[in-house]
């Protein structure tokens, strides 16, 4: 295992963590975004002055960044399909580009879309 490898599952144990404490908690999506949010800045600085050990930074922190929207999406929809009447659940569906449209709006602007 290369030493990126190793970060990057670490990183990916800390952010299902993190994912496990919102959802057992309850905690605003905003918080949990905003907790990743600072994950990944953190890497990227780790990662950006050392450049000359690790390379592909971007693409690790895209990688991560996906990571961490899938489980805040998958929750989304578990959730809504505990939902019981067919019209919350058609709505669910409707909405499905509007849940990820929601998490990278409050992830790169630190609020609510309006």
């Amino acid at each position: 295992m290369e030493c990126i490898d190793a970060i990057e599952a670490n990183l990916k144990r800390v952010l299902e963590r993190l994912y496990k404490l919102f959802a057992e908690n309850g905690t605003d999506d905003s918080e949990y975004i905003r907790n990743v949010k600072a994950v990944l800045e953190g890497t990227a600085i780790f990662l950006n002055e050392n450049r000359d050990f690790f390379k592909n930074v971007d693409a690790l922190n895209s990688n991560l960044y996906d990571f961490s929207k899938s489980l805040w999406l998958n929750h989304i929809k578990t959730v809504l399909s505990k939902e019981d009447t067919a019209d919350k659940k058609e709505t669910a569906l409707e909405d499905k580009g509007y849940h990820s449209y929601y998490y990278d709006y409050i992830f790169n602007h630190d609020i609510y879309p309006r």
